[in-house]
């Protein structure tokens, strides 16, 4: 139980109990944790204390790309708070893939600077208490048609289930893979010898999302060995020639019509003209059917996935079988074993540098073939030594992809600095530490955030003024606009060239000179669109300000700060002081 009893008076005996009941009328399942006898540390920094996120211009990494990642050293629960305080209203992620501490027993995590041990009778409290705090505001970051993998073993599989479906809910499961990472076993384990692990795979809303079914092994993809501009494919006979007498055209007589081609003018069309040849579905001198009705023939055809070949002196019509696999339950590849391809990776990129249990790279980029598209923005946020990021780079080199990585982890045991970030740096220059060549290198950039903290005060007004000042790290991941180029009294200036944007953020009360200068300086960069952020103590724009504006530059986007920070800041704050 949370409180001694026998210390309570009546009066407060009867308030636990209501507090009890209400706790247990919310829950949809049978499962019931004390979220408030170990109230975590972390959580209680944040009711007083807003998060923030400072640049650290001289920790990132700039290779001449169009990509900016970001990473950020820190408490992940303070800087998926500081995140959700510019989340736009329809979400900032698409995929999420996190690798939590597995509570094993064996002291591997901490709760409140303690190692949790087997000995511990609350440790699987701690871990929900732990979890559930994450993933509920990780929901908010996703876009409904967003999906979360969760990498977990044995331990608390059970308990992170029911968490799930309680948080994300049942009908937006997509299911449970096991990948089969550690062949051999665990050695030394009593009773069952455990080779895998699995991944959970929630949508936020399935009825707007979906999972890629693309191949994951190369024997498979190596069947579609043609490309055009939507992707791979392989070709396949448009006629249904196998199953004997099913296809046949009495047993199929809607798919049996004629398709014409034009050789000459390379034309396909269902409609006859002078120089087209009819072309039916006959094989062997057996009339057969094609493999779709003259409707969705036509909608195939529209889409460019119907050609002709000319084979033996006949016209024969394929259609264009887009690259594609059934996704299984089961996932065992070789390049999943996590001592090869995680381990040895890990210090053939560190030259030696000591990690436990890393994941392969493979496993983490398979994982995000199902679930992210060319452009997603990807976030893991128990980064640890940084394969997600890894993976993420390599998977765009591999399909020529555009994702993005946000990565959040904090500097226990030096993790950050001596693992996570020259890990990523390593990937993306080709260079190692000791100035030896570990690749080509990638094309993109890193940027740097380390968590910080502005003091919640009694007046709210000062509080926002405070955060005003400090806010441009957090502007600079909302609007994607990073390179400072301008800067005067009161005033920085960024911009993003390759997305053709600036970004001006006035931090103080309004003074005309000053804001004026600013804006003659944004007036001279040469980009189609230009944001101006203001202080204000609501989250009203200010119609003069924003006349005064237009009249010096035509078309800017005006928008006040820090108001709507500070007040979704108040209700993170406020719900985790309710709830733990």
């Amino acid at each position: 139980m949370s409180k001694d009893l026998k210390n309570l008076t009546k009066e407060q005996l009867i308030e636990y109990i209501e507090e009890l009941r209400k706790q247990l009328n919310n829950e949809k399942f049978g499962m019931y944790f004390d979220r408030k006898k170990f109230p975590e540390e972390v959580a209680d920094i944040i009711k007083n204390n807003i998060p923030i996120l400072l640049r650290k211009s001289k920790m990132e990494v700039l290779n001449d790309g169009k990509i900016d990642n970001i990473l950020i050293k820190g408490e992940n629960l303070h800087a998926l708070t500081a995140l959700n305080t510019i989340n736009p209203a329809e979400g900032m992620i698409d995929v999420i893939y996190i690798d939590p501490p597995y509570n094993t027993g064996a002291k591997d995590w901490l709760y409140n600077n303690d190692y949790v041990d087997s000995e511990d009778s609350f440790r699987h409290t701690k871990w929900l208490n732990m979890m559930e705090k994450r993933l509920l505001l990780a929901k908010e970051l996703l876009k409904d048609s967003g999906t979360i993998i969760v990498a977990i073993d044995h331990y608390e599989l059970f308990q992170l289930g029911m968490l799930m479906n309680q948080i994300f809910g049942e009908e937006n499961k997509y299911g449970v893979i096991t990948v089969v990472h550690k062949p051999e076993g665990r050695q030394f384990t009593k009773g069952l010898n455990p080779s895998n692990e699995f991944y959970l795979i929630y949508g936020k809303n399935r009825s707007v999302g979906s999972l890629f079914n693309v191949p994951l092994s190369k024997k498979k993809a190596a069947e579609f060995n043609l490309s055009d501009s939507k992707g791979n494919y392989r070709l396949e006979p448009y006629m249904r020639i196998k199953d004997g007498d099913l296809n046949n055209r009495e047993n199929k007589p809607n798919n049996w019509y004629p398709i014409y081609v034009d050789v000459e003018n390379n034309i396909i069309s269902l409609i006859q003209t002078a120089k087209s040849t009819e072309v039916y579905p006959i094989y062997k001198g057996v009339e057969k059917s094609w493999s779709t009705r003259k409707e969705l023939f036509q909608e195939n055809l529209n889409n460019g996935d119907v050609e002709y070949k000319i084979e033996n002196g006949e016209i024969v019509i394929y259609k264009k079988y887009r690259e594609q696999e059934s996704i299984k339950t089961h996932w065992i590849k070789k390049e999943y074993n996590a001592t090869v391809f995680g381990t040895k990776v890990l210090k053939d990129i560190l030259v030696n540098t000591e990690f436990n249990f890393p994941k392969s790279v493979y496993a983490v980029i398979d994982a995000l073939k199902i679930t992210a598209s060319k452009d997603a923005v990807v976030m893991d946020f128990f980064a640890g030594s940084g394969t997600t990021g890894q993976a993420v780079m390599e998977l765009n080199k591999e399909d020529g992809g555009n994702r993005k990585f946000i990565l959040v982890t904090n500097n226990e045991n030096n993790i950050m600095d001596d693992v996570c970030h020259p890990r990523l740096k390593t990937v993306i220059t080709g260079m190692r530490r000791n100035n030896t060549k570990y690749s080509d290198g990638i094309k993109t950039n890193l940027r740097f955030f380390e968590v910080d903290y502005i003091e919640s005060l009694l007046s709210k007004d000062q509080s926002k003024y405070n955060l005003v000042e400090r806010c441009d790290g957090l502007l600079n991941i909302m609007e994607n606009i990073f390179d400072k180029v301008k800067y005067g009294k009161n005033f920085n200036i960024y911009l993003n060239l390759s997305e053709e944007k600036t970004m001006g953020i006035y931090n103080n009360y309004y003074e005309e000179n000053s804001f004026n200068e600013m804006l003659k300086r944004i007036e001279e960069i040469n980009v189609n669109t230009k944001i101006i952020y203001y202080f204000s103590l609501d989250n009203n724009i200010d119609e003069a300000l924003e006349n005064k504006v237009n009249e010096k530059i035509k078309g800017a986007i005006v928008k006040p700060i820090p108001s709507k920070i500070y007040e979704i800041y108040k209700r993170i704050s406020d719900d985790i002081e309710r709830e733990y």
